[in-house]
């Protein structure tokens, strides 16, 4: 979490810097949204971050940002956050899940899959709005680009309707390969530069070089970003508990922010460019190891299968849905004890729910109350049928470096519900937004394309958030009110997964 003082701190420092003069937000021109992939709050203080701070500092910070939804991995996430809609809504519920025509397990997610548009025609098929399409049907003709380096699934998860879908193929020892989803390439020679074809490049700088060449070639005025570096090493070190080597990670992503803000600055469109710095999931050190290979095996046994979301909680789709009820027990029989529930899916009205399986201690009626609305998040026909949440700094022991049997060896991890992978930073700066706010409101990713579309002045349309009406200088009529009526709902939710995180690490 944010501590008050640094961050105060932080702004008091930032506001020495020089700043460009604001435009209303009638004057929009470009946005910007770059995702700090598996950034905690916490990494902001490891380390001075003066570009960060300057958007900060002219803008609004929610301290309590949440993802608020599961899974809490890369691609829902991206996804949620391009289109303003849930997982049960968009049907991108994790890497994998099973197709629900079908009853078999798909992975639209893959590098082989993104290349012949699996994940963009799931997100087609559920109709769902995106900020780049919503501002298009304003302004025809306008361009927009997705771009990561490595996590090609993240800049194909934000790019439905965007006009470029740009990443790197996984670098070689001698060269790094420049890609793009197909019909989604930018013009020939735009990701020619030879720092685009060296393996030796990080992974955060080539995002920023491909996304200025994609600035200087195309001008974009929806420019999505993902920087991946510090998911990669807080899964590698386990984040927090490895601040030496994290303050670094994000001081680099702290220079990727500045060289755009110069850019834009310099191309002399900064004062009507709207900024949004967030995160797709934090991430939790593995201090306690759950051995889910015993899930997996009384799962098999009673006819589930483990489709994991993440290294912090385990998923089960099961085949034949009479089976349901007599899984989730087995499963929760194992007893295991990083494993704080096990819940099912059950029909409710025209949609589906998720309940308590009754084995073993009853989970608290505030816990209980934050895990079904987070499970309700991807209780869609996509959903698994059985959702395990872990506690706070728990991870699966397959994702352990001391186990030499699994591919993926992680001393940190995430995609569960726990209060240190939900929490997330959120800096909204710009045209019509309030300056140096620092606000408490529980602001979900979901919250966060509604609220971009009605600063730019379109009205959003068929997305499950809310317009964030706090960040602006002139909150949109009845914003306020809704958010107030919202916040009633989700902040007894937040604190009880505050208060969950604090008793799993310190017994208290």
């Amino acid at each position: 979490m944010i501590r008050a003082t640094a961050l105060m701190l932080g702004l008091l420092l930032a506001a020495a810097l020089p700043h460009p003069e604001r435009s209303s937000a009638s004057s929009f021109q470009h946005v910007v949204v770059i995702v700090i992939d598996g950034a905690r709050p916490d990494y902001l203080d490891l380390t001075p971050m003066p570009n960060l701070r300057r958007l900060m500092r002219d803008g609004t910070v929610y301290t309590r940002a949440w993802i608020g939804q599961m899974i809490a991995n890369t691609p829902p996430v991206h996804a949620t956050l391009a289109t303003g809609t849930l997982p049960r809504t968009n049907g991108v519920i994790g890497f994998g899940w099973k197709d629900p025509s079908t009853g078999r397990m798909t992975w639209p997610t893959s590098m082989e899959a993104v290349m012949r548009g699996e994940q963009q025609r799931v997100l087609a098929a559920a109709g769902v709005p995106t900020i780049a399409g919503t501002l298009r049907a304003r302004r025809p003709g306008l361009v927009a680009a997705s771009v990561s380096s490595s996590k090609f699934f993240a800049a194909d998860a934000m790019g439905l309707e965007a006009n470029y879908v740009v990443f790197r193929t996984r670098p070689s020892r001698t060269t790094s390969q420049p890609s793009a989803v197909p019909g989604r390439e930018p013009p020939s020679g735009v990701l020619d530069a030879p720092s685009l074809r060296d393996p030796r490049n990080p992974a955060d700088a080539w995002a920023t070089d491909a996304a200025l060449a994609l600035f200087r070639a195309v001008r974009p005025q929806v420019l999505l970003l993902n920087l991946p570096a510090t998911d990669e090493q807080g899964h590698a070190t386990g984040g927090i508990v490895a601040p030496e080597i994290m303050s670094r990670i994000v001081q680099i992503a702290d220079v990727q922010i500045g060289r755009l803000l110069r850019a834009y600055e310099d191309a002399g469109i900064l004062s009507q460019t709207l900024w949004v710095v967030t995160s797709d999931h934090g991430m939790v050190p593995g201090e306690r190891l759950v051995d889910v290979a015993q899930l997996r095996k009384a799962a098999a046994e009673a006819g589930a299968r483990l489709m994991g979301g993440g290294g912090s909680s385990a998923e089960f789709w099961v085949d034949d849905t009479g089976k349901i009820e007599a899984a989730a027990r087995a499963i929760a029989g194992v007893g295991l004890p990083g494993v704080s529930a096990v819940y099912r899916k059950v029909r409710e009205g025209a949609g589906f729910a998720y309940i308590p399986v009754e084995v073993g201690p009853p989970v608290p009626g505030d816990l209980d109350a934050a895990y079904r609305y987070l499970f309700s998040t991807f209780a869609g026909a996509h959903g698994p049928e059985i959702a395990v949440p872990y506690r706070e700094n728990t991870i699966n022991r397959g994702d352990q470096p001391t186990d030499p049997t699994l591919p993926f060896r992680y001393r940190g991890s995430h995609g569960g519900v726990s209060w240190l992978i939900q929490h997330i930073p959120l800096v909204i700066s710009g045209p019509g937004v309030r300056r140096g706010l620092v606000a408490d409101y529980p602001a979900r990713v979901v919250d966060i394309a509604p609220t971009i579309l009605a600063l730019l002045g379109a009205v959003p349309t068929g997305m499950d958030g809310i317009v964030l009406g706090d960040a602006f200088d002139v909150p949109p009529g009845g914003s306020l009110e809704l958010q107030e009526a919202q916040a009633r709902r989700l902040r007894p939710l937040q604190d009880a997964l505050i208060a969950a995180s604090r008793r799993d690490r310190t017994g208290r």
